[in-house]
């Protein structure tokens, strides 16, 4: 029987993951994308308190299922202190519960992922294996490239759209690519293609940095399409994490390079530390600590976005308050779920980056007095 392979959509990242699977020889099913009928699907087959991630990711693979596939690809999985390692283990039991009789095949930067899939592909060599992984690491970069000169430059472009065309031209070129030699041409024409866009740099622009629970952070859709509405209305958006960062973050090295020595990860550690004293679950204690490290690299303020039920972002949620007060820097937390609105949405995030800009650009303030 022919292996038909689906994964969750994560935003725009499933160009990647797409072309992971494929070069190792699946027929990949991707689904459709994320949609309020997605989320429907989810929320029908999920707990009650299971947290949106986990409602959008499960309507993600059982509509590929639907449209026939028979393994599911989930990142990470029954390792780790957050209620992502059990995620594996409650679509087995809801999608075979609900007669969708599917394999769960693990993605994660472990042995493990090896040996799965040579279960599948027992032709498949250790070497084609490895230059798979190199492969797919290279479109993942050139991905995260795309994605944050869009964000970098959306705020400051002449003509509206044009960083969202240009990201949306190199994302469809990148999808179509897989030699190595190509991908290295490609990065070269990104950075000419967003540098040949029209900005004004004297703009009254905003920086504000993004952190919070992973997935959020990534899925366009989980966030009412956040990226756009603000970068439309002049604010430069910085991720405190990229899916290159979670997807090594579980290898014992990176842990101990990260726990010992002075790497990034280090210093937000050390910074949190006041506040979170050891892990907790998600990326609690690095969303505090960026945080912090968004102010010392003077940016205006800081967007803290988290699933309602997490409770790793929830606590991390309390201590904002805090860290603002302590280091002079505007927080806003945000709790998403499915009854999350955009029109409420977008107006608090338009309160919180209209104090911002009346504080830096005082000049540029509308006086509401008259």
């Amino acid at each position: 029987m022919q292996v038909k392979i689906t994964f969750p959509h994560a935003g725009e990242y499933y160009v990647v993951f797409k072309d992971l699977l494929s070069n190792l020889g699946y027929e990949v099913v991707v689904p459709p994308p994320t949609s309020q009928k997605t989320l429907d699907i989810g929320i029908k087959y999920s707990p009650a308190q299971a947290c949106l991630p986990f409602k959008i990711t499960l309507g993600n693979l059982i509509e590929g299922i639907e449209k026939g596939a028979n393994v599911v690809g989930m990142i990470g999985g029954k390792t780790g202190i957050c209620r992502l390692a059990y995620y594996s283990e409650m679509y087995q039991k809801i999608l075979a519960d609900n007669g969708y009789q599917v394999e769960l095949l693990a993605v994660k930067v472990k042995k493990e992922f090896w040996v799965n899939v040579r279960k599948h592909h027992p032709t498949l060599t250790l070497r084609q294996f490895m230059k798979t992984i190199r492969d797919f690491w290279q479109k993942l970069i050139i991905f995260e490239l795309i994605r944050e000169r869009s964000l970098e430059l959306r705020p400051y472009e002449i003509n509206k759209g044009d960083c969202t065309r240009m990201k949306q031209r190199f994302l469809r070129e990148l999808e179509q690519t897989s030699e190595s030699s190509r991908l290295k041409a490609l990065k070269q024409e990104i950075i000419k293609g967003f540098d040949s866009i029209s900005i004004d740099t004297k703009r009254n622009v905003i920086k504000l940095g993004l952190v919070g629970e992973f997935f959020l952070l990534i899925d366009q859709f989980s966030t009412l399409n956040m990226e756009e509405f603000l970068g439309n209305n002049g604010v430069f958006l910085k991720h405190s994490l990229r899916f290159s960062e979670f997807f090594v973050g579980s290898l014992k090295q990176k842990r101990f390079l990260d726990n010992y020595l002075p790497t990034h990860n280090n210093k937000v550690y050390k910074l949190a530390k006041k506040y979170i004293t050891r892990p907790i679950g998600g990326h609690a204690r690095e969303s505090i600590g960026e945080a912090i490290v968004f102010k010392q690299k003077g940016y205006d303020g800081v967007i803290h976005l988290y699933p309602f039920s997490c409770m790793p972002e929830v606590v991390a949620g309390s201590i904002a308050p805090k860290v603002s007060s302590d280091w002079g820097i505007p927080i806003l937390s945000i709790c998403m779920d499915e009854h999350t609105g955009q029109a409420g949405f977008q107006t608090r995030l338009e309160a919180f980056t209209d104090m911002i800009k009346r504080k830096k650009y005082p000049s540029t303030a509308v006086d509401y007095k008259n």
